[in-house]
């Protein structure tokens, strides 16, 4: 998958300007006819996949936060194990290592263009769905109360703009959770950046 997903990158030549091209082309790579039928395995390979793009992205565009940047890691003290690893950690230069950051990335298609179809994924990708705008901010929650001096990302393909998940995001942003980054734009990848190195 990682290999799809970076040649995509290299063939539209990836920039901040082009994300949304990048997210596009990398869940058409990816996608499978039996998709359509398998509901689990369509959620798990496109969530997979945006995972990828969001380390693909970080490791083009910003090498300096790439090399510092762990993905899948155990983080015992805050309950994130076992299967819950956090999806990406940035780490600092003290011994034992500090966690600068935790990020969650959530995201998917919300249509596919496949062999001249445009196939519909889901109507509530990213953190578009209540419940999936929960589990990241129990994950800050958690995070923030073990690390309390470490920064929390939610990185997503979609973010809310109306209904009880756009309140919630509301809610979070700027106090548990420091930044919600759209993928697609740029320039929160940008105001992520900054934070993270403001912190080493």
């Amino acid at each position: 998958m990682r290999s799809k997903i970076k040649k995509v990158a290299n063939e539209i030549n990836l920039s901040k300007n082009n994300l949304d091209r990048f997210l596009d082309e990398s869940f058409r790579v990816v996608w499978e006819p039996e998709f359509e039928e398998r509901y689990q395995r369509r959620a798990k390979k496109l969530g997979d996949a945006f995972e990828v793009v969001f380390d693909v992205t970080v490791d083009n565009l910003y090498p300096e936060v790439s090399s510092r940047m762990e993905k899948n890691v155990s983080l015992e003290e805050a309950c994130m194990s076992g299967g819950g690893e956090a999806d990406f950690v940035i780490f600092g230069d003290e011994f034992p290592r500090d966690i600068i950051a935790v990020i969650e990335a959530k995201g998917s298609a919300k249509k596919v263009e496949y062999e001249g179809r445009t196939i519909e994924v889901t109507d509530r990708p990213g953190i578009m769905r209540t419940d999936t705008i929960k589990k990241a901010i129990s994950n800050a929650f958690q995070s923030k109360t073990a690390y309390p001096n470490s920064l929390f990302f939610i990185v997503t393909s979609h973010v809310p703009s109306s209904g009880n998940a756009k309140c919630m995001c509301d809610l979070a942003e700027g106090e548990i959770v420091d930044k919600i980054v759209n993928m697609k734009r740029g320039s929160d990848l940008q105001k992520m950046v900054k934070m993270v190195k403001e912190k080493i």
